[in-house]
Parts: C-alpha cells; sequence; structure tokens
C-alpha cells in the first residue's frame, strides 16, 4: 500500500460512495465496473474494501466508467454526507445515462437484426428469382418437347380422295 493511500484512507469515504454510484449504476459485480471503466477489478475491490485511495486518473476512469461527470464523483467523495437532494440527483443522473446506454444497446441490436433481415429477404427474393427462372425454362423445355412429339397435323387416309 502507498503512503498515500494509507494517509488518505480515512479521510474519503471511498468504498461507500464507490459501491452507492454502482448500485444506483446498475453495476452487480466489480468485474462489470472494471470492463467499462478500464480500471482493473483488483483496484476495485482494494478501493470498495477501503485498502485504498485511487489516484486522480483512476477516479476520472471510474466516472467515466459510472456515467457521471469526475466532479461529481469527487463532490460526494469529499462530502462527509451528501444533502438528499445532490445525492438524489447524482442517482437520477446515472439512472438517465444507464437508460440511454440500454436504449442505444438496444437500437443497435434492433438494427444488426433489421440488417440481417433485409440480407435474408435479398436471399429469399433472388432463390424466388431462380426458382422462377428454372421453372418457365422447364415449361419452355416441355412445350418445345410436346412440339417435336405431337403427330404430324395430315389429314387421315379416310379423308384423302
Amino acid at each position: 500500500m502507498s503512503r498515500t493511500s494509507r494517509r488518505h484512507r480515512h479521510q474519503f469515504n471511498w468504498p461507500n460512495v464507490l459501491m452507492r454510484f454502482m448500485i444506483a449504476a446498475d453495476f452487480k459485480t466489480q468485474a462489470s465496473l472494471a470492463k467499462r471503466s478500464g480500471v482493473a477489478q483488483s483496484t476495485i475491490g482494494r478501493i470498495l474494501r477501503g485498502e485504498v485511495c485511487p489516484q486522480a486518473g483512476t477516479a476520472s476512469y471510474l466516472a467515466q466508467g459510472l456515467g457521471i461527470p469526475l466532479e461529481a464523483l469527487m463532490a460526494a467523495i469529499q462530502g462527509d454526507g451528501l444533502s438528499s437532494e445532490v445525492s438524489l440527483a447524482l442517482s437520477k443522473t446515472v439512472e438517465v445515462r444507464f437508460g440511454r446506454r440500454c436504449i442505444e444497446k438496444a437500437l443497435e441490436t434492433l438494427q444488426r437484426e433489421q440488417t440481417d433481415t433485409f440480407h435474408k429477404l435479398e436471399t429469399l427474393r433472388q432463390e424466388e428469382t431462380e426458382a422462377l427462372d428454372r421453372l418457365e425454362n422447364l415449361v419452355r423445355g416441355e412445350q418445345l418437347e410436346r412440339v417435336m412429339v405431337a403427330p404430324s397435323m395430315e389429314a387421315p387416309s379416310s379423308f384423302k380422295n
């Protein structure tokens, strides 16, 4: 543990604030926040256990991962207790950003599915065209065969003089 983290361990309330923001942003695991923020899961675990306080760069990555401004995270950390109005506003910010991300992901999924459906439709249209061409060729071939096999059109001998 570095000297800085020992000295500041009790000065700031990183574990409680980080956990509160993780819950508000619907991060169920340290690994999910690690993936979103780029901060190692082990580092997040050490912060949550109160073993270390993150450096400014790490705090910035955590704020980005949580979807909140760094200033809001730092205000929450440095405040001994945020007013319920500020806390609620921060939670709402996280919820709105998280909701927007969910909608964006759903839209991306729908766009991918639409593209896949379009490609499938084009493939079906092409297969239909090929099947109609084959059918047309078969019908032409059968008609040609009938013409070639048809009995001669001469009058029967009984009608001849």
